[in-house]
């Protein structure tokens, strides 16, 4: 698929391209109350992923390896991530 997730409490809600450049913005929920480390897979190589606000003003840098990257999600929280392609 384009884009997955291997935490089957999380949504990948939002996948659209960013406001302001090519890349893809990522907005993901956790649903079942449960603090949980969600790694993503991309359908390409991945060269930088940012965390992001709602606004897509960048907060900081996620370490990515070949097409995936992985982060830590509290319960209940949105997490917005832009991902830029090799």
């Amino acid at each position: 698929s384009f884009i997955s997730s291997d935490c089957g409490n999380v949504v990948i809600d939002t996948v659209k391209k960013a406001e302001d450049s090519d890349d893809i913005i990522v907005r993901i929920f956790e649903c079942h109350n449960k603090r949980s480390e969600v790694t993503v897979t991309y359908y390409k190589e991945i060269e930088d992923v940012t965390e992001c606000t709602l606004m897509e003003d960048e907060i900081s840098n996620v370490a990515a390896e070949s097409n995936q990257f992985t982060f830590t999600i509290k319960p209940y929280e949105i997490k917005t991530f832009k991902i830029k392609s090799k």
